[in-house]
């Protein structure tokens, strides 16, 4: 019995490791709880086409979150006088093609719903409907139960560089394709007299010339910026025998002698290197997906204002003194002091703990906690937004990134030493050949 491999959940596939519900079939009542929302609703088709892994469910599913923005962000809409409003908001959670397929299945099932497009690689999904029969905030609290978070789109969000390396990958392949199509006469035998050999030779060139600019550009880019911040990066011998290559051939064309020619290698050479670095970017960037999953994104909150009335601000707006009042499931945006009666706060995304804690009257609830109560619940900010820890967490910092001395010296002697030996191998292939 030891030996035999346990089953894994039977909604995310994690190993059971501490198994919960239903006979140990779930790794935790997340799991189970959207387990059966999918078969309640008739989505079981999820899981023949979602990974074999998908992370397992986040006890967020159980925790309120604020709606109303999404109220706010659909008045606006329909008030803008499109015949058909439209919004793209973010959307956290997403890990394969079943989770697409799962969201668009979920939008049709609502009334007034017309047209949805979920980008799984930026995190966002752009959503049209007939105004006024249709709700935002129901579609993002029923996505909500099955595990995805909606929030506002990320204004720096940018398309992935692994899309952009696919578009250079196909180009390449095109143009490989092409140039083995002009260069296979030659291994079979073909005379530099047949009438069609210098036309054969010259298109190989054309497509050659066409796959160093599509895929070898993106390496010589890169090296070059490299070297302009004084950086020796990988990148540059692969530039270097990119062009030696392309330069021998192109005199080898010139000058006719068939010896020199290979564009078909440098074709072929620029696909595979294109195919390496698009494997490495998608797994960084899956990576950088995982890790930004849960990331706070405070919206409005309503601030008490010297008339007696409420209105809502932006958390940049925030300073310190402001009687603030937070509905259930909104973020706190700035430290504050309770105020009125006492209430539970989520800190999982502070301190990674599930379980809410309960504050009491006076007490400080730090910034980024999630409002639990079923009430709203008053507070009185101690800081200003610029000085929250939220703030310096969810900001974007143009800064230099660390960097490794030993390590960059010990890179430095890896490259010098592959461009040494090459440049020595071609000045002995030069002096003997």
């Amino acid at each position: 019995m030891s030996g035999r491999k346990r089953p894994g959940c039977r909604h995310c596939g994690a190993p059971l490791a501490d198994p919960v519900t239903q006979d140990g079939e779930f790794c935790c009542a997340g799991c189970a709880y959207v387990h059966r929302l999918v078969y309640e609703n008739g989505f079981e088709s999820y899981y023949r086409l979602k990974d074999d892994l998908t992370p397992p469910v986040d006890a967020a599913v159980f925790q309120p979150r604020d709606y109303d923005w999404l109220r706010d962000l659909q008045c606006a809409a329909e008030a803008s006088g499109e015949t058909v409003p439209r919004v793209v908001l973010g959307i956290q959670g997403i890990s394969c093609a079943g989770c697409v397929w799962l969201i668009e299945k979920i939008f049709e099932k609502y009334p007034g719903a017309r047209r949805i497009n979920v980008n799984a690689q930026l995190g966002e999904m752009e959503l049209s409907w007939n105004a006024r029969e249709f709700s935002l905030a129901d579609f993002a609290r029923r996505l909500h139960a099955f595990n995805y978070l909606v929030g506002p789109r990320d204004p720096a969000a940018v398309e992935p560089e692994s899309r952009g390396l696919v578009r250079r990958i196909g180009l390449a392949a095109a143009f490989a394709l092409n140039v083995m199509l002009f260069t296979v006469p030659t291994y079979f035998g073909m005379e530099p007299t047949f009438a069609y050999a210098r036309l054969f030779g010259t298109l190989s060139l054309v497509f050659g010339t066409l796959a160093m600019l599509a895929g070898g550009g993106y390496f010589m880019h890169r090296a070059w910026q490299c070297l302009r911040c004084g950086v020796l990066h990988i990148d540059l011998p692969i530039s270097l025998g990119l062009v030696g290559a392309y330069a021998g051939s192109l005199y080898g064309w010139l000058a006719g002698d068939e010896r020199y020619v290979y564009f078909d290698f440098v074709a072929t050479f620029i696909v595979l290197m294109l195919t390496g670095r698009w494997a490495q970017v998608v797994a960084v960037e899956r990576n950088q997906r995982r890790l930004l999953a849960l990331q706070p994104r405070p919206q409005q909150v309503a601030v008490l204002q010297n008339g007696g009335e409420w209105q809502n601000l932006a958390s940049e707006q925030l300073v310190a003194g402001q009687l603030l009042k937070l509905r259930p499931g909104q973020i706190l945006p700035v430290e504050a002091d309770l105020q009125d009666s006492p209430a539970e706060f989520s800190l999982a995304s502070i301190n990674g703990e599930a379980s809410p804690r309960a504050f009491s009257v006076g007490a400080r609830v730090p910034a980024g906690a999630v409002a639990l109560s079923r009430h709203p619940v008053c507070l009185r900010t101690r800081q200003a937004w610029s000085d929250s820890l939220l703030a310096q967490l969810t900001a974007r910092h143009d800064v230099e990134a660390p960097r490794n001395a030993f390590l960059e010296r010990i890179v430095q002697g890896y490259l010098i030493a592959i461009l040494t030996v090459a440049f020595l191998a071609g000045l002995g292939w030069a002096w003997f050949s």
